[in-house]
């Protein structure tokens, strides 16, 4: 018996929830947040759903550019696969989009202005200082 596989562009769409701005994939999702897809078979692999949607509606990802999306276009969402939301950029310039708005650390911290040459993103004070604690009480601990 042979199976015959669905196009992988025809398994993305469907699983594509288009009634918002941003075009939210439905199906599995990796552990950073990201969706995917398989390409199929015992020797399958997963491909990024944004990264395919992209190369889909668009055109192919020139060589070395990940795809940011941008949140001045109102996306936040690591699930979209809106081609108007989705930007191909350098590592860098991703690196450098993913924290110019951060104000506060995951815990709800303050984090300090950026303020030193080289610095990519603040570290929080206060979580620093109370990792700091922690580990020197535990090397004290084991003395």
């Amino acid at each position: 018996m042979t199976i015959t596989r669905r196009p992988i562009g025809e398994r993305l769409w469907e699983r594509v929830d288009k009634t918002g701005t941003c075009w939210i994939w439905t199906g599995p999702v990796n552990d950073n947040g990201y969706g995917v897809i398989s390409t199929g078979g015992r020797e399958g692999r997963l491909l990024r759903v944004h990264r395919l949607a992209y190369e889909l509606l668009v055109g192919p990802i020139p060589e070395g550019l990940h795809i940011d999306h941008v949140r001045n276009k109102g996306c936040a969402s690591r699930r979209c696969v809106n081609p108007d939301h989705l930007e191909p950029v350098t590592q860098a310039e991703n690196n450098r989009r993913a924290f110019e708005n951060h104000t506060h650390c995951p815990r709800g911290h303050e984090l300090p202005p950026k303020t030193a040459p080289g610095v990519r993103r603040p570290q929080c004070r206060t979580c620093k200082s109370e990792y700091d604690r922690k580990r020197h009480q535990k090397r004290k601990a084991s003395a």
